[in-house]
């Protein structure tokens, strides 16, 4: 197995962190207890050391920690998808994180008809059963 050769800037990650920080903060600044139980209620147990390697630490702390502290600080899902996903995908990946064709900037792809294959809005049902007409 080779080594990863992308180490994420150590700036950027104490940044990273810093402005989970002031999520918490922006949340009323509730005790990592508090968090923790949070957690609990939404079924993503989650330890106070846990939360405290999180906004203490120097690495980057997993997605799932990631996530799991933003919805606790009443971040939306949609902002969580939307902002800091991509934010922590391309601190882990790298500037050269590659983008899946059809993909929008958050690195959604469209969904995809499964009789044709085309794009097509979430709400639209996939296409019946196309025939071909005889010319």
């Amino acid at each position: 197995m080779s080594e990863r050769k992308w180490k994420p800037d150590p700036i950027e990650v104490a940044q990273f962190l810093d402005d989970l920080v002031t999520v918490k903060l922006y949340d009323g600044d509730p005790s990592l207890g508090e968090l923790a139980r949070r957690a609990k209620n939404i079924e993503r147990h989650t330890s106070v050391s846990t939360f405290s390697r999180v906004l203490a630490g120097t690495l980057l702390p997993t997605w799932a920690n990631v996530e799991t502290f933003l919805l606790v600080c009443s971040i939306d899902e949609q902002e969580i998808r939307a902002f800091w996903k991509p934010r922590w995908l391309r601190l882990k990946a790298g500037p050269e994180l590659p983008v899946r064709p059809g993909a929008d900037a958050a690195g959604h792809t469209p969904p995809v008809c499964p009789t044709c294959s085309t794009a097509m809005p979430s709400t639209m049902t996939p296409h019946r059963k196309l025939s071909v007409v005889p010319a």
